[in-house]
């Protein structure tokens, strides 16, 4: 799926480890996984760059998993609803709630997420604490 939609893409893998946290439910890591790798290279198609790279790290800290996405990024000002997450450029429906799904599964390991964003650089992390 990544390369055929950014064929000059590559996923990083950096720092990636998930030992020692098989007391988290497997769903919840694939959902944000899923949703942040997907938004990742929906981000990235919109981007004109001859590489793309997007950079993938779990890690753990004690009784904290650190997870950050880092994708390329337009620069465009990020709209935020009430919540203070990104307002989704997709129709309604079923998309546009990746972020949301996101944070639900941070609150429920008593986590957050934090976005942040350069000039040319997205960042999504996830901490989650570990049971």
């Amino acid at each position: 799926m990544f390369s055929e939609r950014i064929p000059q893409g590559k996923l990083v893998l950096k720092d990636f480890s998930l030992a020692n946290t098989e007391q988290l439910d497997k769903y919840d890591i694939g959902v944000i996984l899923g949703n942040a790798l997907d938004n990742a290279i929906e981000a990235a198609e919109r981007v004109k760059e001859s590489k793309i790279v997007i950079e993938l790290s779990a890690k753990r800290k004690g009784k904290m998993l650190l997870l950050n996405i880092k994708n390329p990024y337009s620069g465009e000002e990020l709209k935020r609803d009430y919540n203070g997450l990104p307002i989704s450029t997709k129709t309604k429906g079923t998309h546009g709630i990746g972020l949301y799904n996101i944070r639900r599964i941070a609150l429920k390991y008593s986590g957050m997420i934090k976005i942040s964003t350069t000039e040319r650089e997205f960042i999504l992390s996830v901490m989650l604490k570990l049971p």
